[in-house]
Order: structure tokens, then sequence, then C-alpha cells
């Protein structure tokens, strides 16, 4: 997706191609439990700080999954 200024045309930033492209299913739920079920931030530089989360994982695999692939449908 690229975001553009309304008012002078000017491209603003360029945003998740990745999720645009042709891909495989088990890819985007391996991205999605990178981001989803981790207990720090994406980029945390303190890896004492990012661990996996089992019930995040459970409870995204009852229905997030679903959730995740109508979001991108939208």
């Amino acid at each position: 997706m690229i975001i553009f200024d309304f008012e002078s045309g000017k491209l603003i930033c360029i945003i998740e191609l990745d999720t645009i492209m042709p891909g495989y299913s088990v890819n985007d739920f391996g991205d999605a439990i990178r981001f989803g079920v981790t207990t720090a931030l994406e980029d945390e530089d303190d890896l004492s700080k990012v661990n996996f989360d089992i019930f995040l994982y459970e409870l995204y695999i009852k229905g997030g999954a679903m959730m995740m692939t109508f979001e991108c449908g939208m």
C-alpha cells in the first residue's frame, strides 16, 4: 500500500508490500505468529523480553487466522 498526502500529492510512506503479493498461507500464519504471540515489541533489542506466549498462540489458532484473513481482505 502506498500512502500519499492528499493536498500535495507527495508520497508519505509504503506499507507492507509483502501482504499484496501471492504467497502461501503457511507463510502468512508464521508471520502472524511471529508478532502476534510474543511478549515484546517486534524490534525489541533486549532478547530477554522476547518470549512465546502459548496462551496467545492457542487463542490465535482458534480464530485469529480467520480474523487476519478477513482483515487483510478488507
